[in-house]
Formats: C-alpha cells, structure tokens, sequence
C-alpha cells in the first residue's frame, strides 16, 4: 500500500460524514496558500539557476531539483486542481481526494529536499 493509498483510507475510514466531504476541500485550499508566494519564489529560483557552477557535485544536483520543483509547483497545482474538479462533477470522490492530496505531498518532498541540501 504506498502512501496515497493509506492517506485515502485514512480519510476515508476515520472521518463522518461532514468531514468526509470536507477534507478534500480544504486539502485543495490549503494546497492553495503557497501560490501566493509564488511571484518571490519564481524571481529568486530564476536568479538562482543563472548562476555560473563551475562544480557539479551531488549536492548541487540536488539543489537544481528543488530549484526545477519550486518552478513546477503551479503546473502541478493546476493540474491537480483540474482533476479535483474532474472528480467531484462526476461524483468520483477518490480521484477528488487524491488530486487534492498531490500538490501538499509535492510540497512536502521539496521541504525534505531543501532540508536534505541544508
């Protein structure tokens, strides 16, 4: 069982019913609050990878990707966010909560990543 999976049935299993339809949307909402950064964090991701690095060790490598994901962020939202409502229009609730799911498990791989480089 990976770990959307055990996300899912823990939603899934133990919550009632208000909070069962609740949980998705407020994943989504939350998931939201970091594209208001979004501005501050492309200047200085952009600014960050037109640097010279004559070095290309692993942990430069490592940074590229969290530079490379802090980018991508915004297309995995909106991608997910498509699927979200996707999900809810045609009443298939486990591809709703998953696709609300994905950008905060996205932002929590490039906190463990920035703290990895650190």
């Amino acid at each position: 069982m990976g770990l959307l999976e055990l996300g899912v049935y823990i939603i899934r299993n133990h919550s009632s019913g208000l909070m069962h339809r609740l949980v998705p949307h407020a994943l989504i909402f939350v998931s939201a609050i970091p594209l208001l950064f979004y501005p501050l964090i492309f200047i200085v991701n952009t600014m960050s990878l037109a640097g010279d690095y004559a070095q290309k060790t692993f942990i430069h490598y490592l940074f590229f990707i969290y530079l490379y994901g802090g980018l991508f962020y915004p297309v995995i939202y909106i991608l997910c966010l498509i699927v979200y409502v996707y999900g809810l229009r045609t009443r298939k609730r486990n591809i709703s909560e998953v696709a609300a799911s994905i950008p905060l498990i996205s932002i929590l791989l490039l906190f463990i990543l920035y703290m990895l480089i650190i």
